[in-house]
């Protein structure tokens, strides 16, 4: 029998449950009733293979809905933008390509000198939103907390007031998101757009300087349909030559010396030389994409990192190699410079990983830019990256659709035939077609479609067609058949008489 005393105790502990339990809802109640913080639902933003995103998931600070309330003060107008996009928190990385974006590049001080830059950052579901709101503060504070701040964060909330159609096509947590900092670049005033990883860090101390390292470009010609630009840069692991390729570069030509082996040729030289690798300053007004390769963990596939050696360092310094028409070079979105007469192409598939994502978009840009007179180069370092946490397996695994799906692409790409007067039919079509043959999913041509009418929103003008490139077929690896080949050494070795 339980006595008086102990049930005397357990009914003064219910008691105490049940008044702090009030107090606590009762505080919630204020809290929710003084606060501007909102649950939204987004409209029609799926995840690939995932449910509809709850709308408890989207919920922001106060600071942000007053950001959004306040929409004209937070813009920011510059012809030089820097984009990314991220989950993590403020890193030095960030940190010191504001400032470098922010340095003459020659004597004058800082306050003599228009840098004329923005930052865009869009956050996702996961992101620290606060951290990344006060970081703009803080920015704005050290500006003098005049006119409009150099960063911008685009959190989700703010997101799904932005004037563009492709914001309801571009699901939550995919590396995707950042093709909507890329329309609000070009939307205000964007005549560069730096496209990074918050893990890539800016080797120059003035970002006018990382671009003057830029100026000197060589261009290559090559029989082959693919062109592997790490080695011409001498990838080098502890002081010794290593052979080293980009992630999305074909794995069946990795070793066939003629992709990355080949006559440099000097175009608008005034004198002859001996050196076919002789440097000049060419057509570097002809880049519309220019790739920074990294040092320290250069952009390489799963296969690379866990079967080589890593850090990796190119030696060759401050110097382009320029593609030429009829060669795909895979490129990134870790330290890429993208200019007007590539800003049609910065849309990032969604129906693919992040992994897959900006492969993909660097080989179709690159088949569209063909049919203009603008170029794609690949430039010594200007950054060096240590990457933010990666499972290799996990990338591995990312990777699929890049180790399967390559050469199909491609060969899609380089038989394609542009039938069109204008770029932007010409582009839904390529769409279309890698659509059909299922490199993506239908969906893709919607956000293509929504991404075309967008910038015609925003008044961006497509390059015009210059150039009908002629289909081609591209080379298949050959096929290893020894059935019929004895070595000598073999005989010696194994005493075959």
């Amino acid at each position: 029998m339980i006595r008086p005393v102990i049930l005397l105790f357990l009914l003064v502990l219910v008691l105490c449950g049940l008044s702090f339990l009030d107090i606590v809802l009762h505080n919630q109640e204020l809290s929710l009733q003084g606060s501007s913080r909102r649950v939204s639902k987004p409209s029609s933003r799926l995840r690939q293979g995932t449910d509809n995103i709850k709308s408890s998931q989207v919920e922001q600070s106060s600071s942000t809905s007053a950001a959004i309330q306040n929409y004209t003060t937070w813009d920011c107008h510059a012809s030089r933008w820097a984009v990314a996009t991220t989950i993590l928190e403020v890193n030095s990385a960030v940190k010191y390509l504001v400032q470098a974006f922010s340095t003459p590049p020659d004597n004058r001080t800082r306050e003599n000198y228009d840098a004329d830059f923005c930052l865009v950052v869009v956050g996702d579901l996961k992101t620290n939103h606060s951290e990344w709101e006060n970081f703009v503060q803080t920015v704005y504070a050290e500006q003098g907390g005049t006119g409009s701040p150099s960063v911008v964060y685009l959190s989700p909330a703010r997101q799904k007031v932005l004037p563009y159609k492709i914001v309801q096509y571009i699901p939550w947590n995919h590396f995707g998101r950042k093709s909507i900092g890329m329309m609000y670049a070009i939307h205000h005033g964007a005549k560069l757009i730096y496209d990074f990883d918050d893990d890539n860090h800016l080797l120059y101390q003035s970002f006018d300087k990382a671009l003057a390292s830029m100026q000197t470009v060589y261009s290559i010609e090559t029989k082959h349909h693919v062109f592997n630009p790490y080695p011409y840069f001498q990838s080098t692991h502890e002081n010794k030559r290593t052979h080293v390729w980009p992630r999305g570069f074909p794995l069946q030509f990795i070793n066939d010396k003629n992709t990355y082996l080949s006559d440099l040729i000097v175009q608008g030289s005034s004198e002859a030389s001996d050196d076919a690798a002789a440097p000049i300053t060419s057509k570097f007004s002809d880049l519309a994409v220019i790739q920074s390769l990294a040092n320290h963990d250069p952009d390489v596939d799963a296969v690379y990192r866990m079967t080589r050696q890593l850090p990796v360092y190119f030696e060759r310094k401050n110097c382009v190699l320029r593609q030429s028409p009829g060669t795909f070079i895979p490129f990134n979105a870790q330290a890429t410079l993208f200019r007007p007469g590539a800003f049609f192409g910065v849309l990032l598939p969604i129906t693919v990983t992040g992994r897959t994502s900006d492969i993909w978009r660097s080989y179709i840009l690159q088949r569209i830019l063909w049919e203009t007179d603008k170029r794609v180069g690949f430039s010594s370092p200007i950054v060096a990256q240590y990457r933010n946490p990666h499972s290799y397996m996990k990338d591995f695994e990312d990777e699929d659709d890049v180790y399967r799906k390559v050469d199909l692409l491609l060969k899609l790409l380089a038989t394609w035939t542009n039938g069109f007067n204008s770029l932007d039919k010409a582009y839904l079509d390529l769409i279309t077609l890698l659509v059909d043959n299922r490199i993506f999913q239908p969906k893709e041509r919607d956000l293509a479609v929504a991404w075309v009418e967008d910038l015609a929103a925003v008044g961006y003008q497509w390059p015009i067609i210059s150039n009908r490139q002629s289909p081609f077929t591209p080379l298949d690896a050959p096929i290893v058949d020894e059935r019929d080949f004895v070595p000598a050494e073999v005989l010696i070795r194994y005493r075959i008489r």
